[in-house]
């Protein structure tokens, strides 16, 4: 542990940025999922000192504030004995501007939906009554009926790519007026 974190200080890890994830002691070897190893190793767990029948396994999570500098970070993991080094996940460090524009791009299309349903009816948008992000019921059958929108709402911590999406689900209640 402590080589993978000077390592990973090394490749310009902020000490503040480095999270260990407690160990996982493991009593029966079955328990764990071993990767494939030869003779009488164990993979990724090490046995526990006088316990022959426990294991140890640990995670330390590190975040980056640099993408560039990924690759370099896991270089320096995998030179540091680290046996697994999951691949980066993006994530926004401060997403409040990202998100005030996913809602004022919410509002714009919610406007441009209730001009549509006004001139189908002969009608004109005369003003915003109400704007919400806390919807009722009828978001929930939204949201269950379409994964794929439920995973755009999610917190955007597992991305693979680099490039991260925000996301704002807005109500917007509108009064409609004769032209």
């Amino acid at each position: 542990m402590a080589s993978v974190t000077a390592a990973a200080r090394s490749a310009g890890v902020r000490p503040e940025d480095i999270r260990t994830i407690a160990p996982l002691v493991l009593a029966d070897p079955d328990e764990f999922e071993f990767e494939e190893t030869t003779g009488d190793e164990r993979g990724s767990a090490d046995l526990v000192a006088g316990r022959p029948e426990q294991y140890v396994r640990s995670t330390i999570e590190f975040q980056l504030r640099d993408p560039g500098r990924a690759e370099a970070l896991q270089r320096a993991l995998e030179q540091a004995g680290a046996e697994r080094v999951a691949p980066p996940t993006y994530a926004l460090a401060d997403d409040r501007a990202a998100r005030r524009a996913a809602r004022d791009e919410a509002i714009r299309l919610a406007r441009a939906e209730a001009e549509a349903y006004a001139a189908s009816l002969g009608l004109r948008v005369a003003r915003i009554v109400r704007v919400t992000e806390r919807l009722g019921i009828e978001a929930f059958g939204l949201l269950a009926s379409n994964p794929s929108l439920t995973r755009r709402f999610r917190d955007n911590r597992n991305n693979r790519e680099p490039e991260v999406d925000s996301h704002a689900l807005v109500g917007v209640d509108f009064a409609l007026a004769p032209r």
